[in-house]
């Protein structure tokens, strides 16, 4: 016996080392036999002494001829349903009537093109014989309208059906002389082992009586095969019945019983032989299953009881406790536990059964203590032990089967955790294959998906396996916790190891990732700052030429050039910035060997930029000096005009006044013109803008001479209106200083003009203030007073 069955015998002070001599099962066990052999003993003594076959009433285990139907009831009704169409078309049929020495009659009627197979009739006969009690049979064919063939085949299958029960074969004799001949012949040489009767139609009263012949031979008895198929359907319906109340142990259906009994009964008025053995079958058999009830010991119920309960301890001790032991451990893998969900299934639903046959074998028991209340101490601990051992072991069962399914659900996740942890793992190894800033996006936001989803595989894991030690920790009176608990715990060690090195992993290559991404962004960023410079060179080229010239355009435009030249700069050192940055980077993540020439195009646009906001600057200042210039030349000749005024009103004359003064501001006019044309032809040349605004510029310039040669011929005309006629000479210089604009002598260097020795000095010593620039740019130099552009 095992340990569990003496866990529960050690409560009545019963031991493995000191086992009673007489144990309770014994003593249970042991009256039951003695009673089971001498009623066994009983029985075949009174066999012995009526040497006769028991009826079924008194001993229903035994089989009578009457009572042997209903063993293969079944397949009886099955044959009578195959048969139905032979039945029918009475081929083969059982009338009901008897000959005149009570042997039942069996009518056989062909058709001349009756296609019946032969298994069939054959059959059909057989059944029709055990219809009834009789050894005996009388067969009637109707060879009125078969030939010789026919009939042959069938009084074949007479003989194999019936065999030693065929008393007698009346054959009617067919109209026709030659085929009466056939017949006669068929049958000695045939030699069958029956006796067979060829007879007309009359003569069928010397054997049979016309009240037991059907009406097809001017008899009297009725039969229709469609009400003789639904009887017997009811009869094997009822028979049926009772042969599966006779097999199934308990209460009796007694309205079923009646029922029968009132078949029986309708059947027993009858005056049909297979009626007749029909109804002895029903009452035989709803008598011995009421005397069966009636008489059923008290020793075969104890006995049965003592037997389940013999068979429900050693299920427990044997097969079930080794069952339970072998799936009372932790799956490594999904799979596995996977099969052992479904072993503890089948476990689980094998102990409903053990329980519901333990609360089976206690109602049992409580029965038998009324019943006999001489073993009521024994039966009392037996229903309480049964109904202790069957609830333990289901709750067993039960936590076990709770067990698994949490170990189910850890494993699916552990497994989970691991696949993905494998394919993250195997992609973090693989070289980096890096090659534009979207490529380090995705394999970025790739990786922080793939760390996210481990992330909560990891936490549904450790949740699951949290709670199955708790659920541990609540079944220690079930389960072997501490196994178990360490079982898991070494596997939620092991994959939280496994996740920390692959969300280390995976944090380095995210770190890697991300300077590849700030590489790649410096370098676009570079080359849009390279695009910036580029734009801001044409821009300057484009929008920030001469077409205003006035001190007011100049001033705005200078203005303009000066936070263009502000934006460059800082555009500049944002570039050196990222190609210090993208250096420094490339070194880090070892790609410096790839060459980049964007600190090299970046240091060539600069330049580039910065020399023509230089041309431009140098452009600005030549145009503001002219523009100082001309202003200075207006002033010079109107304090020129005054002086020449002064001197003609005190001195009154006129000749030589103020000459030298006169050349040199001539000379500086004639420069000055000059000047402006070559500014107006570099204006002109330059075709970045527009020709309009161009023309504007030259027209602008030209006004500034014109005004000032306007101002200077003014001043001459003064010393031409005060002198005397003179000499045609001086007349035409005059005019022509009048009506002419000023020569352009020979290109000098504005500092060699020699001043002319005059006899006396001026009256008024010339005091011409030097003009400024708003941007202090020097005016040209006309004299030795005056600077150059």
């Amino acid at each position: 016996m095992s340990s569990l069955g003496w866990a529960w015998l050690g409560e009545w002070g019963w031991t493995n080392e000191h086992p009673p001599p007489n144990t309770f099962r014994a003593s249970f066990f042991s009256y039951t036999l003695m009673e089971s052999e001498r009623r066994r003993s009983e029985i075949q003594k009174h066999d012995e002494k009526s040497n006769v076959q028991c009826s079924p009433a008194e001993l229903p285990l035994r089989k009578s001829p009457e009572d042997s139907e209903d063993v293969d009831d079944d397949v009886g009704r099955m044959n009578v349903q195959r048969h139905r169409d032979v039945i029918l078309r009475k081929l083969v049929f059982l009338p009901g009537g008897q000959d005149r020495e009570g042997c039942p009659i069996i009518v056989i009627s062909p058709n001349a093109d009756s296609t019946t197979p032969y298994e069939d009739v054959v059959s059909l006969m057989g059944l029709l014989s055990e219809m009834t009690s009789s050894l005996a049979f009388t067969v009637v064919v109707d060879a009125r309208q078969s030939h010789a063939k026919q009939l042959k085949q069938l009084l074949r299958a007479c003989q194999q059906a019936l065999y030693k029960k065929l008393r007698l074969v009346l054959i009617v004799q067919p109209e026709k002389f030659l085929e009466q001949q056939k017949i006669n012949f068929d049958l000695i040489l045939e030699g069958y082992e029956f006796k067979a009767i060829l007879i007309s139609v009359h003569k069928l009263s010397k054997y049979v009586d016309v009240s037991q012949l059907p009406e097809q031979f001017g008899g009297t008895c009725v039969y229709e095969p469609s009400q003789w198929l639904e009887n017997r359907q009811g009869i094997s319906s009822a028979l049926n019945d009772l042969s599966q109340m006779k097999r199934n142990a308990g209460e009796l259906n007694n309205q079923r019983l009646e029922e029968v009994e009132k078949l029986a009964e309708s059947l027993a008025s009858s005056s049909r032989v297979d009626d007749e053995f029909a109804s002895r079958q029903l009452k035989n058999g709803v008598s011995g299953l009421r005397k069966k009830e009636e008489t059923e010991g008290k020793e075969e119920m104890i006995e049965e009881h003592a037997v389940g309960v013999h068979r429900f301890l050693d299920w427990i001790e044997g097969c079930g406790e080794k069952w339970l032991q072998s799936l009372c451990e932790v799956a490594d893998n999904a799979d596995e536990a996977e099969n052992m969900v479904k072993q503890h299934e089948l476990l689980e639903e094998r102990s409903k059964d053990i329980l519901e046959q333990s609360t089976q074998l206690a109602d049992m028991a409580t029965r038998l203590m009324v019943v006999c209340p001489h073993y009521s101490i024994s039966l009392h601990k037996m229903r309480e032990q049964v109904r202790h051992v069957g609830e333990h072991f289901s709750k067993r069962v039960e936590a076990q089967s709770k067990f698994a399914i949490a170990n189910k659900s850890l494993q699916s996740k552990l497994a989970s955790l691991t696949k993905h942890t494998d394919a993250m793992l195997e992609a973090l190894c693989r070289p980096d294959n890096v090659k534009t800033l979207d490529e380090a996006k995705t394999q970025k936001t790739k990786i922080e998906q793939k760390t996210v989803k481990i992330q909560k595989l990891y936490e549904e894991a450790v949740e699951n396996g949290t709670d199955a030690i708790k659920f541990l920790e609540k079944s220690t009176s079930t389960l072997p916790t501490k196994t178990l608990m360490s079982h898991i715990r070494a596997q939620l060690a092991y994959n939280c190891q496994r996740h920390q090195r692959c969300l280390e992993l995976a944090n380095v290559r995210k770190l890697k990732l991300q300077q590849y991404m700030q590489l790649f962004t410096s370098r676009k960023d570079c080359d849009q700052v390279i695009d910036w410079l580029q734009e801001l060179y044409e821009t300057l080229l484009r929008d920030y030429c001469l077409t205003d010239v006035s001190e007011e355009g100049v001033r705005n435009l200078r203005e303009d050039r000066k936070q263009l030249e502000k934006t460059a700069t800082s555009t500049y050192d944002y570039g050196k910035q990222l190609c210090r940055m993208s250096e420094m980077v490339s070194r880090i993540l070892r790609t410096d060997k790839e060459k980049d020439d964007r600190s090299e195009k970046l240091e060539a646009k600069w330049e580039q930029l910065k020399n023509a906001l230089q041309t431009n600057e140098a452009r600005l200042a030549v145009v503001d000096s002219f523009n100082s210039t001309a202003s200075q030349m207006v002033f010079r000749v109107n304090e020129l005009e005054k002086q020449l005024r002064e001197i003609l009103t005190y001195r009154q004359k006129n000749s030589g006044v103020l000459g030298v003064e006169r050349r040199r501001l001539r000379d500086d006019i004639s420069e000055l013109s000059r000047i402006a044309s070559l500014l107006a032809a570099q204006i002109n040349a330059d075709h970045n803008s527009s020709v309009e605004g161009r023309q504007k510029a030259m027209r602008s310039i030209s006004g500034k001479v014109e005004l000032v040669e306007t101002q200077f011929r003014r001043m001459e005309s003064l010393v031409l209106e005060e002198e005397e006629p003179a000499a045609s000479a001086a007349e035409d210089v005059v005019e022509k200083a009048a009506t002419e604009p000023v020569p352009r002598p020979s290109p000098r260097p504005l500092s060699n003009v020699v001043e002319e020795d005059v006899d006396e000095a001026p009256a008024v010593i010339r005091m011409v203030p030097p003009v400024a620039t708003r941007y202090n740019n020097s005016a040209i130099r006309l004299s030795h007073n005056e600077s150059y552009l």
